[in-house]
């Protein structure tokens, strides 16, 4: 790898988010839902089952509270999630429920200023005041868990304590053993003091939605960072119906140098409306480019920093314009493997050398862009190490829609030569970066709660490409620097990546 490092001061910093796409799949709450605890529990408990809706009814009607079932918004969406996160995340047989519901009362705590903690976490954090509210203790009818007052009216979340914090909370929250019945017990308690303060009937149903979705999130937590609720103000995104402007996501230039390099900048790589992909935008656009017979296009630069949003069949048919390998990437879903290779109906249409360029905000599918063809057709890339997110989500919505989606991590892709991007992302062969002890840079591994990856899985990220390393110590690569009117520059790591390219693309025509 070589390194090149540039001191320029930055203004702004932006935290990734990703979040994959596929074609939105409704759930009716009225389908087979069995409602399971987890294995992990020591005490048998009592396992609400809903097959049909009459056995919901008599779910409801044996529950001592039974308004928390009522509304567009109640607890039946809770057990349907966690069923179906039960049923399809990559990890399930690793998921507590009890841990869940331990997160999730803390979370319903959080709607009314209070802090939860586990007795015995309390008892050994409680003189870390960073880490443990510094508020009035409550009092509450076990003394299995603490209840502080959050003084500062604020919610504490336990998200951005350090991890191996967070991750023995969670230990702590499964011993516990909370089952559904004492969560609709505590739910009610939350909801009781809510009352004490308004008597206004469509404030507090508006509370009990905010407390249940609350309550949701706080279980989705204990899975990993990705599967999570979220609300939504449009259900037309979920059905494909709305237009993204192309020109917003997918753009390109042609640089004039020693050679002719189409450089394509891409923010995401996903369907724009019913006709139109990033595939199928850049398959126009190379076409175009490579037809004109008076400017010989020499390489082909993808820019994919920043680039987030994805699907994976666009994923599968953009790779499918440079490479025509059998195995483009592979993807673990239900525990089983499947290769992919090109997609049915598109041809590789590039047949000249390619290099990308990415960054810390290089998210999922362009991480995935980015290794496969270095692997497949000896890609060469630049720029910084990537966010290293090798998962990928389903997204639900409710049916009739109620206002919110739900994300699943169901699935893991890995690239051909079997390494796992998941949690430790792609090294570039030549390291372009832009220092700043004042950038604040997020990884995917810096999650407490994130999917692991395979330990025995491939580590091996060199470049099959033997000229990459010859080329570029004969050129002295290694020793270049950044001139004052370089540092002026408008996109200094797209310039420097020009110019490397350009010095492998000379050297290889000689």
């Amino acid at each position: 790898m070589i390194f090149l490092n540039f001191q320029i001061t930055l203004k702004k910093r932006m935290v990734p988010h990703s979040i994959k796409k596929r074609r939105a799949h409704s759930f009716h709450l009225f389908i087979l839902i069995f409602v399971l605890l987890s294995c992990n529990q020591t005490q048998k408990k009592t396992i609400p089952k809903i097959t049909r809706s009459t056995q919901k009814q008599t779910l409801k009607a044996e529950s001592k509270f039974q308004y928390l079932y009522e509304g567009k918004f109640n607890l039946f969406q809770f057990l349907l999630i966690k069923e179906q996160v039960s049923v399809s995340h990559i990890e399930k047989k690793r998921i507590d429920a009890s841990a869940g519901y331990g997160s999730a009362v803390m979370a319903a705590y959080s709607t009314i200023g209070i802090d939860f903690y586990p007795r015995k976490y309390y008892e050994k954090y409680k003189k870390d005041l960073t880490n443990i509210t510094n508020g009035q203790i409550l009092g509450s009818e076990t003394d299995k868990y603490v209840l502080i007052k959050n003084d500062k009216q604020e919610e504490k979340s336990k998200t951005n304590i350090n991890k191996n914090l967070r991750k023995e909370l969670s230990i702590y929250f499964s011993e516990l053993n909370l089952d559904h019945q004492e969560f609709e017990t505590i739910l009610n308690q939350i909801y009781n003091i809510k009352k004490e303060t308004t008597v206004d009937a469509e404030v507090l149903e508006k509370f009990k939605e905010d407390l249940i979705a609350k309550s949701i999130q706080g279980y989705l937590e204990e899975t990993d960072h990705l599967t999570r609720l979220t609300k939504s103000k449009e259900l037309s995104f979920l059905e494909k119906k709305d237009v993204i402007n192309a020109l917003k996501e997918i753009s390109y230039k042609i640089h004039r140098g020693n050679k002719n390099i189409l450089v394509l900048k891409m923010k995401t790589i996903r369907y724009l409306d019913h006709n139109l992909t990033t595939a199928t935008a850049a398959k126009k656009i190379i076409s175009h480019s490579l037809e004109n017979k008076n400017r010989k296009i020499a390489g082909i630069v993808l820019d994919l920093r920043d680039a987030k949003v994805s699907s994976l069949n666009v994923v599968q048919d953009f790779l499918s314009l440079f490479s025509s390998k059998p195995n483009l990437f592979t993807i673990i879903e239900n525990q089983k493997d499947k290769q992919i290779g090109p997609s049915v109906g598109v041809k590789k249409i590039v047949n000249i050398p390619i290099a990308v360029l990415v960054n810390e905000k290089s998210i999922g599918a362009s991480e995935l862009i980015a290794g496969s063809l270095r692997e497949n057709e000896n890609a060469i890339i630049f720029g910084s190490k990537t966010y290293g997110k090798g998962t990928f989500q389903s997204l639900y919505s409710f049916e009739p829609y109620n206002g919110y989606v739900y994300e699943i991590t169901i699935g893991k892709y890995i690239l051909p030569s079997g390494y796992e991007i998941q949690g430790k992302g792609i090294n570039p062969d030549v390291l372009l970066e832009i220092s700043n002890p004042n950038t604040f840079k997020e990884y995917e591994s810096d999650h407490w709660n994130t999917v692991k990856f395979q330990k025995n899985a491939n580590e091996n990220q060199t470049n099959p490409n033997s000229n990459i390393t010859s080329v570029f110590k004969k050129n002295n690569v290694s020793n270049s620097f950044a001139t004052e009117e370089q540092i002026d520059s408008k996109d200094l790591l797209l310039d420097r990546t020009l110019h490397f390219f350009e010095i492998y693309l000379d050297n290889i025509t000689e």
